[in-house]
């Protein structure tokens, strides 16, 4: 019996060439998919660093309320008024002779 000889199909350079295509183009998608990663990893840590910034700030702008509230209860006192008004204003009562430092 003969035996059924195969033929070789010679292997052309197209399917080869598709498949330098293929990884050209995934290449060029994972390193697009990276970029995009590091970018908004990038965005993320500059608003991490203004949220920080912003909490801070929150922070002082909260003790001074506090102290212009303390200072606005302190100014209802008439007694505090006055030592405001003799103090940093110059102000005398009537008939009192005034006194400069």
């Amino acid at each position: 019996m003969a035996t059924p000889t195969k033929k070789r199909i010679p292997k052309s350079n197209k399917p080869a060439a598709k498949r330098t295509h293929f990884w050209y183009i995934k290449w060029i998608i994972i390193v697009i998919g990276l970029i995009g990663v590091c970018w908004q990893a990038y965005s993320i840590l500059e608003l991490h660093e203004e949220q920080v910034q912003l909490e801070e700030q929150l922070q002082d702008l909260q003790q001074k309320n506090q102290a212009l509230e303390e200072q606005k209860n302190k100014l209802q006192n008439p007694q505090e008024i006055e030592k405001v008004a003799r103090d940093e204003l110059g102000l005398v009562k009537p008939g009192e002779v005034p006194y400069v430092k």
